[in-house]
């Protein structure tokens, strides 16, 4: 795979895809935490899982929007640079997933007292 970078957030993701793709090919699994709010974000990994022979999986994290206001505003000395200006912005510029992307979707409800345990048992199954 090789990677022509046009700004900062793609370059990030071309790091994460690299990084990924050393540990795929050492044989260990990677999860990458990220928004992926763009497709083409979202199909580098893709591509990089069928490149290196592993399962790909979105997870899907839910939660609403008072909720995610609530939890940044309870944030304090960490380092994530949200605001409810980012998140506003993060919602605007987002790109729902696509119907091939679907196949590949396991939802965590954020919200849900069971949600983690669902996902943990969906993700053993794979």
């Amino acid at each position: 795979m090789r990677f022509i970078v046009k700004n900062i957030t793609q370059e990030l993701y071309f790091y994460l895809a690299n990084s990924s793709k050393t540990a795929l090919q050492a044989g260990f699994s990677t999860i990458i935490d990220a928004t992926f709010l763009k497709i083409e974000q979202r199909d580098l990994f893709r591509q990089l899982a069928i490149e290196c022979n592993a399962k790909f999986v979105i997870i899907d994290v839910l939660a609403s929007y008072e909720e995610l206001c609530e939890r940044i505003s309870q944030r304090q000395n960490d380092v994530s640079d949200a605001t409810i200006e980012v998140l506003q912005q993060q919602l605007k510029v987002a790109q729902s997933l696509s119907i091939e992307e679907q196949n590949y979707v396991m939802t965590l409800d954020t919200q849900s007292d069971t949600g983690f345990t669902q996902l943990i048992s969906n993700l053993h199954g794979c």
